[in-house]
């Protein structure tokens, strides 16, 4: 058979559409894995290309697909960077974490794609309940919202204090994690009694 024959017995099908979906089992979030089939992700010259991804789940096949640059999670300078990708529907929001070339911004080379990072929101809830799997702000809590744990650690950044000491009130900030002038301690809790039994005011 020749060449072009064959090309045609695939229904002028362009290449990374031709190729078997690729198949992994991820949590998708919960506890229990999940088949994920995976189409569409590389261009005709075998590159990564996520603007038209076809993903099928738990009955559901989403197509057309278009995950696009989100933030950057990790710099790993020359080696490249780690980064989030989202990709939205009317009422999905999708985001993967793709490891991208240093030179991304000039390139548009994506060297990997971590599907098994995979997570799926309705498109109103995405920023509360996306999880924390990176720990962002290394306070060991990979359930929490990625909004407060960046919040968390623009707190840290600031006043050069660990999670656990911000937590107990020490560092400059209350128990609430809000600033404050002085540490939370002892001499706060008497003289909120005095103020209360009218001995100071």
């Amino acid at each position: 058979m020749k060449l072009t024959e064959l090309y045609n017995s695939l229904n002028d099908k362009p290449l990374n559409e031709q190729m078997s979906p690729e198949t992994l089992m991820v949590k998708l979030g919960g506890d229990e894995k999940t088949e994920l089939k995976i189409s569409n992700q590389t261009n005709s010259t075998g590159d990564i290309d996520l603007s038209n991804v076809t993903l099928e789940f738990k009955g559901e096949k989403y197509e057309k697909l278009n995950f696009e640059f989100y933030e950057e999670l990790e710099d790993h300078e020359n080696e490249g960077k780690d980064a989030l990708f989202k990709a939205e529907t009317d009422k999905m929001v999708f985001e993967v974490e793709v490891n991208i070339q240093a030179n991304y911004d000039d390139s548009g080379m994506i060297d990997d794609v971590e599907w098994r990072s995979l997570e799926t929101f309705p498109k109103d809830v995405e920023e509360q309940k996306r999880p924390d799997y990176a720990d962002v702000d290394g306070d060991g809590d990979e359930e929490e919202s990625m909004e407060k744990a960046f919040k968390d650690k623009e707190k840290m950044d600031e006043a050069h204090c660990t999670e656990e000491e911000i937590r107990e009130g020490t560092c400059g900030y209350s128990t609430d994690g809000k600033p404050r002038r002085k540490p939370a301690g002892p001499n706060l809790m008497r003289e909120r009694f005095q103020k209360l039994a009218n001995i100071i005011k």
